[in-house]
């Protein structure tokens, strides 16, 4: 708060609103989705063009052998972390929860686990402190 008094600019990504303007090209693929009546809920592993596509990049660009069942493409962070949670995590397991996260993250552990995770906080070697 201090600094954004100063006037410095600022960045809050803890609440996932972006601070760039939409780009144009973004707007144009929207409104002809509009026009194509693609209006409807995507499957809730995403659209298969879009997983195709971050397929063929996984693959082309960084030599991971990935086919498009292997991807799922969330609408955030905090979609894909309570998917893995209610996935692995099992009534009594133990969950280890590492510095820095959000108290959701927590409380996702502790919903399918039944139990308060334990959180860690870990410093780099090349921490100062």
């Amino acid at each position: 708060m201090k600094l954004r008094a100063e006037g410095a600019t600022v960045h809050q990504f803890e609440g996932g609103e972006p601070y760039l303007n939409t780009p144009d090209f973004v707007k144009d693929a929207m409104l002809r989705a509009l026009q194509e009546n693609k209006t409807r809920y995507a499957p809730s592993s995403g659209v298969p063009e879009l997983r195709a596509a971050v397929a063929d990049k996984l693959r082309i660009k960084n030599n991971i052998p990935a086919q498009a069942g292997d991807v799922m493409v969330m609408n955030g962070g905090m979609q894909g972390l309570f998917g893995a949670f209610q996935s692995v995590v099992n009534p009594g397991d133990d969950v280890l929860v590492f510095f820095t996260f959000l108290d959701s993250h927590k409380r996702s552990a502790r919903l399918f686990a039944g139990t308060s995770p334990s959180s860690a906080n870990h410093r780099s070697p090349r921490s100062r402190s």
